[in-house]
């Protein structure tokens, strides 16, 4: 076991992307409960990292901010444009069996990266995933 605060910064890109792929209810609004919960059992379970603030890993402004250091937004929105390359990667490298598992279907999606706007999208109550991101 490992805490997530003790990582590499590019190691903690790549899990962030892997959950954020696997796990698209994290766009859900602010206020829905249990919205990271999937993401944080995976990562507890694919990498042995535990993470005390699972919120911080897709809103906080330390992750947010990274490339526009001005305030305001969706942050969530924000802190995935960054992992935008980590998470195409998450989408090449992440077992066929994982996205079965997490997106709860019989087999795999011919286009996976159209498949995870369109399930973010249905998530997402106040911005569009598929609008803004992977353009």
């Amino acid at each position: 076991m490992r805490l997530y605060t003790s990582l590499s910064s590019e190691l903690k890109r790549q899990i962030r992307a892997e959950a954020a792929i696997l796990c698209p209810q994290i766009v859900k609004p602010s206020k829905s409960k249990g919205k990271y919960d999937e993401a944080v059992l995976y990562i507890l379970t694919a990498h042995g990292v535990i993470c005390s603030q699972a919120r911080d890993l897709f809103s906080a402004g330390s992750v947010a901010l990274k490339r526009d250091s001005s305030r305001g937004g969706n942050y969530v929105e924000r802190s995935l444009k960054d992992i935008e390359i980590e998470m195409r990667i998450a989408l090449d490298d992440l077992e066929p069996h994982l996205f079965l598992e997490y997106w709860n279907l019989e087999s795999l999606p011919p286009d996976k990266l159209q498949h995870w706007l369109s399930m973010a999208d249905s998530f997402a109550k106040d911005w569009s995933p598929s609008a803004t991101l992977f353009r």
